[in-house]
């Protein structure tokens, strides 16, 4: 009788283990960053369509089992450069080294003088927030 109760012991003790355990599931969460409005008699560019972009990436991603609570969108004018930085920040503080994590970025863009020398133009890409110029 003895026998039986430690080899039951030993089955059920390596089970409470795992499950005392803090497991985290895989997460998949999304920052979608759209910037079609800009001032145009600071930046000279005309307004672009972005609000197509923000519904085919969010349908997209929940076709992809991701949770609508786990999509950040930011658009126009709340994409300003403090805006992109906290998402980021937020996105970063949440999430889990198994996570799964999508960026988008929709926008004009700018290049820059190439500040590494590793661009065959010699120019950088930048992403443009909201108010930069």
């Amino acid at each position: 009788m003895q026998t039986i109760m430690k080899k039951r012991f030993l089955i059920i003790l390596p089970l409470l283990f795992l499950i005392g355990q803090q497991v985290h599931a895989q997460t998949k969460r999304a920052l979608i960053i759209a910037i079609g409005k800009y001032d145009r008699e600071k930046t000279g560019w005309g307004e672009i369509n972005v609000d197509n972009d923000v519904t085919l990436v969010k349908e997209s991603l929940l076709k992809q089992q991701f949770l609508p609570e786990n999509i950040t969108v930011l658009k126009h004018e709340a994409a300003t450069k403090e805006g992109i930085v906290k998402a980021l920040d937020n996105l970063a503080n949440t999430s889990h080294p198994d996570d799964i994590v999508v960026i988008h970025f929709s926008s004009h863009g700018q290049q820059l003088e190439d500040d590494g020398d590793d661009e065959m133009d010699h120019l950088d890409e930048a992403i443009v927030p909201y108010g930069a110029i």
